[in-house]
This record gives structure tokens, sequence and C-alpha cells, in this order.
């Protein structure tokens, strides 16, 4: 055998036991509120276990460990780790005080990462409940996250995460991230790249889903119910991904806002917002926004505002879609002096409006010919002249669907 043979054998067979290594190291640790498995702290096994072990997390209500940290309470703190954590249900396990003793204004953390030494993170069949402070569950600053089936409850932040290594957020319940009309269910911060929210529900969210900045890329929203609250999905300056399938429904402000994004794509959405209060919206583009939009198949529904163009610094590629008054009511599309560049045209074409007449969209189309100080029209003409296919449905059983 020549000596390069040799080498490469000797370094293959390394490869093989280190790896055989860490399968064999890896280990599961047992928690019981009675003391009858490994650990009753979480915070203890976390300081016990390796990189790449399990904490199987008993029945209860977990909080006899909490440190005051740069004037944060954290609960359980991970340095430089890959774990997972898997409890007996989202309704069995609960992290977090059910009266805190902390005041109000205290921002407590269920479970964080170091920010410069986080690794991999799992969690599976857990809940998160704090309630009567800035309760946050999961701050990930390390590399890949997995959440599973976890139900995020009375809190002001649900899962924020700002890793590099992807990972997804499947099958959870938030409801009531909202505390003092503030909150995010996932808050996804640069840099997050290949995340993929799917099959979650947010109820009563101040906002359910937002991305931050544009290391936040290929951002995938699927799937998702978000009732109530205050918005749907928000993608905000410089943050690209894909919002597809998903119903947005009973919003007091918006549906799904833009500001400022990269890239977004829109298919297959059902937004209907709220109409209890002010001008709630189901398709904003706010501020002096710019960036690019694909929409297709998407179901846009307000008796307040449907479409809010604050800025025509947008390349659109709209098509298919539907914008429709909620009960007859409502405009359709409603412009803004906030942006003040050169007089353009902005390209609704080819889409729905719920009537064929001209005259009655254009009466509730807000832009240019309305307001000189509007630097741009909408032109929507030709558009389709009946319902658009969506999903392969007639009309009326998408409105069967989605109808509240």
């Amino acid at each position: 055998m020549s000596g390069r043979r040799w080498l490469l054998g000797v370094l293959g067979a390394v490869a093989i036991l280190s790896a055989s290594a860490e399968l064999v190291a890896a280990r599961t640790w047992y928690l019981e509120k009675d003391g009858s498995g490994d650990f009753a702290v979480i915070q203890e096994a976390v300081d016990a276990a390796a990189s790449g072990d399990t904490l199987r997390i008993g029945p209860g209500r977990w909080y006899e460990h909490w440190v005051i940290m740069n004037g944060e309470v954290v609960y359980t703190a991970i340095y430089g780790k890959s774990l997972t954590f898997i409890g007996a249900g989202p309704t069995t396990t609960i992290i977090g005080h059910e009266t805190p003793p902390f005041p109000p204004s205290t921002v407590g953390w269920a479970i964080g990462t170091d920010p410069y030494t986080g690794g991999t993170s799992r969690f599976e069949d857990l809940g998160f409940d704090m309630p009567g402070i800035h309760g946050k569950a999961i701050r990930h600053n390390g590399n890949r996250i997995e959440v599973r089936n976890c139900r995020f409850t009375r809190l002001s932040e649900g899962v924020f995460t700002a890793g590099i290594g992807g990972g997804f957020i499947r099958d959870c319940e938030f409801i009531d991230v909202n505390y003092n009309n503030g909150g995010v269910g996932v808050c996804a911060y640069t840099p997050a790249r290949d995340l993929l929210i799917e099959d979650c529900t947010f109820t009563n969210c101040h906002q359910a889903f937002r991305a931050d900045w544009d290391g936040c890329q290929d951002i995938t929203v699927q799937n998702c119910v978000m009732t109530g609250g205050g918005s749907g999905v928000w993608f905000v300056s410089g943050a690209s991904g894909t919002v597809r399938n998903c119903t947005i429904t009973g919003q007091s402000l918006f549906g799904i806002p833009l500001d400022r994004f990269g890239l977004v794509v829109l298919e297959d959405n059902y937004v209907s917002v709220a109409t209890t209060a002010g001008d709630p919206t189901a398709f904003a583009v706010v501020n002096p926004a710019y960036g690019t939009i694909v929409a297709r198949n998407n179901v846009f529904e307000s008796s307040g505002r449907v479409v809010l163009m604050a800025s025509a610094r947008v390349n659109l590629d709209c098509r298919n879609n539907h914008f429709l008054q909620r009960d007859g009511q409502g405009w359709f599309v409603v412009g803004s002096t906030v942006y003040t560049g050169p007089l353009v045209n902005l390209d609704l074409t080819g889409n729905y409006w719920g009537t064929t007449d001209v005259d009655y969209i254009s009466q509730w189309i807000h832009d240019g010919h309305d307001d000189p100080q509007i630097r741009y029209y909408i032109d929507f003409v030709p558009m389709a002249d009946g319902p658009v296919p969506i999903e392969q449905k007639t009309w009326s059983e998408v409105k069967g669907l989605f109808r509240e």
C-alpha cells in the first residue's frame, strides 16, 4: 500500500471511530419534578449534558431555576452546545411561572442560547407560558433551530431566531403573544436563512410573524392560520421570503404588510381583515418602501382598505388575485403622498375586483387622479372578468373554506 493510500485509510478509520464515539456518547437525560429522574432542574441538566444529548422533561410547570443576566430573567441558558429538549406534551410540560415573582416590566427568557457559541437547538412537545411580564420563550442565536409541536401562550415573544443554519418551526400554536398590545409569535432576525414556518396557528398575536433586515433570506411561511391580533406577516428592511397557502383573518391593522423589503412572493393566501377599528388593510406596502412583489392567486378582502400603496418604488408582478370589498364596503386601493418621486403607473392589471364595473372600481381607488400629490396611478384594466380559479376550486368553494 502506498503511503498516500495508507494515510487516507487511517484518516477514514479515524473519522468513522470519531462518528461512532459521538453516537455512543450521545445521552438521554430524564428530568422529573419529584426527583425520580436524573435531574429536577432544567439548568442543571443542561450544565451536565454534552453537545448532542437529549433532555426529556416530564410533566409539570418548570421554573425552579432562574437568574438575572443584564437585567433580564433567564430560566435556562445554553452555552456552546447542541441539545434536544422533549417534553411530555405542550399542555403537560410547561416552562415559566404561572405568577412570576417579578415586576411587570421585567424581560424574561425561558430558554436562551449564547449569541456567539450557540449550536443546534431542538424543541418538541413543550409549552411556554409566562404571563404578567415581557415573557419570551426561545432566543436562538446559534446555528440550526427545530421546533415541533410546541405551544406558546401569554408571552411577548414566542421564538426569536438569528442563526444562519436554517431550520423549521412546525405544528406549533401561538396564543395571546400580545403583551401590552405588542409582541411577535416568530421573529426572524438577521442573519436567518432557510427557515420554514409551517402548519402553525397564531391566535391573537400582535404580529404573528416578522422578518427583519436583508440577512433574512429564503424564509417560507406556509400552511399557517393567523387569526385576530394586529398583523399577520411582516417583511421589513430588506428581508425576503415566501408566504404560501396561509389563512389570515380578523387582524385589526394589516393582513400582510411589507416595508422596505427584498423579494417577497405571495401565493394562494386568503387575507380578510377585521372591520371593528380604524381602516384595517389586507395587503399593504407601507412607508417609502421598495422591493419586488410577486403575487399570484391570493384573495385580499377588507371593508377598510383592501390595498394600501404608500410607495411607488416597488417592482410589481401581480396577477390572478382577488381584491374584494368585504360586505360591499371599503377602498380597493388607497395611495399615499409619502412617495415624492417621478410620476409612475402601478400595474394591477389581470386581477379580479368582484365586479366588472370599471367606473365603480375607479371610484374606490384613491390615486393621482384624485390627489395630484399622490405621484402614481393605479392601472387595473384589463382585469379578469370573473373569479380566478384558485387551487382548482370554484369561487364559492373558496369563500366557503375561508369565510369567518
